[in-house]
């Protein structure tokens, strides 16, 4: 299942005021795959993603999506070349509609006026598409974080995101709304996109994982198939 190369980030170095927080870090992640993320606090894990989803563009090393080299200057920049990055602190307005959220800067109109049956329509048929069938003409506000999740990661699926991050993705969710979100991304994967996942929950990283990265002290230490790589030698 799993086919072309989405990303590799090459060689990555960072540094905050003199600290060297990753040094010659590399990562790759293709389609149809779960890379999971794990290391320690501190270990770097949070500054890759944030380099990779444009949050910082001061760092040395190379990034390439497919044969392109890129370097992102914002999150708007990232995402505009398909890359999502789902964090702890969800991205969604309260007291808009979920529908409303879905497609927030990039609405449909008729005309002068926002086009809100079509937006309903295609925000129901996305959401169905991952299992979850909610009113979404109500604020994001009267639902529960789970919930919030899967719209966040609908959301991402209307910007046609290929390389979807989920930072500690479980963390405050009910066990339900965990499976619910196992659920997904099997689906995600089945759809060609490649999710690099962290967590620092055992049980998770070997329910989802194809790959793993560990990171120790900003570098890289292994990246090995999770079937090769016991939960004691991990």
């Amino acid at each position: 299942q799993i086919q072309k190369r989405l990303l590799k980030m090459n060689r990555i170095c960072k540094a905050f005021s003199g600290v060297q927080v990753l040094s010659d870090v590399g990562f790759d992640l293709y389609s149809g795959e779960v890379h999971i993320l794990v290391g320690e606090n501190g270990a770097g894990k949070s500054t890759l993603i944030k380099i990779l989803g444009g949050v910082y563009d001061d760092f040395t090393g190379q990034i390439h999506l497919g044969s392109e080299s890129v370097r992102f200057k914002s999150v708007n920049e990232a995402a505009s070349k398909g890359i999502s990055i789902i964090h702890q602190e969800l991205s969604l307005v309260g007291p808009m509609s979920v529908a409303e959220n879905i497609f927030l800067g990039r609405e449909k109109t008729r005309g002068l006026l926002l086009d809100k049956t079509s937006m309903a329509k295609q925000a129901h048929k996305r959401l169905a598409s991952l299992g979850l069938d909610i009113d979404v003409t109500r604020p994001v506000a009267d639902f529960p974080l789970g919930t919030k999740q899967m719209i966040e990661i609908c959301k991402s699926l209307a910007l046609d995101c290929r390389i979807i991050v989920m930072d500690e993705p479980t963390s405050a969710l009910t066990e339900p709304e965990v499976e619910k979100l196992f659920g997904i991304i099997e689906k995600l994967k089945n759809q060609g996109c490649g999710i690099i996942y962290s967590t620092h929950k055992m049980e998770e990283i070997y329910r989802l994982a194809d790959r793993i990265t560990v990171l120790r002290d900003g570098k890289q230490i292994a990246t090995a198939a999770a079937a090769g790589l016991d939960k004691d030698k991990l």
